[in-house]
């Protein structure tokens, strides 16, 4: 085979990247803003990356093609209808480019977005990949609502006549998508699998598997998730040209003087675990988890690049600030002020809040004995819809809960509230921001709603 490729995976946003290659020359498929990744893997196996490729707009990061055509030289071929605003090679339906012994052409494939293009490879005419972006994905198709309710219809339209044309490619063509498991750009929730094939998607994927218009659309729009808030500023930035850095800038240890400066003006982050934080935390800061999630719930739920002080963990300090400031970077927050650690000695004479995480067996016990505790539920409304609710529960989405707070202490005051999801990732967050306004909220210890499922209710 003349074709061949690394894909590099985000977990944490659920894409894909792809540097692919052939004799010794290379090209790169949507970059995250981390783009040396590819540069050093391309250096590393005695490649030249002549282009980067987009199939169209990210809505869900920044992306690093300007990094690698800084460094490289790489041409920079997208869309032709994607309204760029730098220099670029406009690729409309049916353009070619040669990469090695391979023939790249584009195949235009609107439905997640307008100006989406797929990137069919093939060799000796013979068509053996294609980057489907987020057109096909593994056993599902890209989310066509992101520009808005008024383009919803007509972009689902178009992304059924987009899936059946993809479909009707050889079965042994490779399916190479850039969304995948963990991402909001799914319609439903894609396979784990990061790669595929035609034959497999035409056994597997629902989307593709619709016969009709009509019932794609209904499969396409049927219980999509909320997503992250600050999608609404990938796209500009994406079509205006992203500024180049050329590598990851860690942010500083803050010294007393200078957190206790930064404290009256920036947001607060605490990033240990739920019991770390419960076992003793700085009055006022929030608790969101270092998981692979945290960029996206610091996007989703913070004013868009509002500074920010982080608390990281003594154990393991140094890839703590290197994932904080990673996951940050991929969505364009750069205005981190310095970190504080848990093991400074100022740290420990301030955390001096604390609270009690509880257990499924004390929830249990409450409900068994027919009492009726308190929960507020900040999943999204699709899980409320499919899984229930439990007895006494206030529904809030974790997104709505910052703007909701005054509310919810008017309604709890100082009752006791058990904050609750699936994993009590989301709940952990909810909890810091209700005990911020001195509502008496906790959360439990491990997991959440699926230890509850003979308790569950539907209304």
């Amino acid at each position: 085979m003349k074709f061949s490729f690394d894909i590099f995976v985000t977990r944490g946003l659920g894409d894909n990247s792809y540097l692919i290659h052939s004799g010794d020359e290379a090209a790169v498929i949507d970059p995250q803003r981390d783009a040396w990744r590819f540069t050093d893997k391309a250096d590393e196996l005695g490649l030249g990356i002549k282009y980067v490729f987009e199939t169209h707009v990210h809505n869900d990061y920044i992306s690093g093609a300007f990094e690698i055509h800084d460094k490289t030289g790489a041409k920079l071929a997208v869309p032709a209808k994607g309204e760029y605003k730098f220099n670029h090679k406009k690729m409309n339906e049916g353009d070619k480019i040669k990469i090695g012994d391979i023939t790249i052409q584009a195949w235009h494939t609107p439905g997640h977005t307008y100006e989406h293009t797929s990137w069919l490879v093939s060799e000796e005419k013979n068509p053996v990949a294609i980057f489907t972006g987020g057109s096909m994905l593994v056993g599902s198709a890209g989310r066509t609502d992101l520009l808005g309710h008024h383009h919803t219809e007509n972009l689902t339209r178009s992304q059924f006549d987009t899936v059946k044309r993809i479909g009707s490619l050889p079965d042994d063509v490779k399916v190479l998508p850039t969304h995948g498991g963990g991402s909001f750009c799914s319609a439903s929730n894609p396979s784990s699998d990061r790669v595929s094939t035609i034959k497999l998607e035409k056994s597997y994927n629902q989307a593709l598997r619709c016969d009709t218009v009509d019932e794609f659309l209904n499969k396409q729009l049927e219980g999509l998730l909320q997503y992250p808030s600050y999608y609404k500023y990938m796209a500009p930035q994406n079509r205006a040209g992203v500024k180049v850095v050329g590598s990851l800038e860690l942010p500083t240890r803050l010294s007393e003087s200078e957190f206790d400066e930064e404290f009256s003006r920036a947001r607060v982050i605490d990033t240990r675990t739920r019991d770390k934080f419960a076992s003793a935390h700085i009055d006022g800061t929030l608790n969101i988890e270092l998981t692979l999630s945290f960029g996206t719930y610091i996007g989703w739920l913070l004013e868009y690049n509002e500074p920010m002080v982080f608390i990281v963990d003594n154990e393991k300090e140094k890839e703590n600030i290197e994932e904080i400031t990673t996951q940050l970077f991929r969505i364009g927050i750069d205005n981190i002020k310095g970190y504080i650690s848990s093991d400074d000695n100022f740290f420990i004479s301030k955390a001096i809040s604390k609270y009690t995480l509880t257990t499924h067996e004390s929830i249990r016990e409450q409900l068994d004995r027919g009492e009726a505790p308190i929960f507020i539920d900040v999943r999204d409304p699709v899980e409320w819809k499919n899984t229930g609710v439990l007895p006494n529960t206030k529904k809030v989405f974790l997104a709505d809960v910052p703007s909701k707070l005054r509310e919810l202490r008017d309604e709890f005051g100082e009752k006791q509230v058990y904050a609750i999801c699936v994993s009590g990732e989301r709940a952990v967050i909810s909890t810091s921001y209700l005990r911020s306004l001195g509502m008496n909220a906790s959360v439990i210890a491990n997991g959440g709603i699926n230890q509850f499922s003979s308790y569950l209710k539907h209304n």
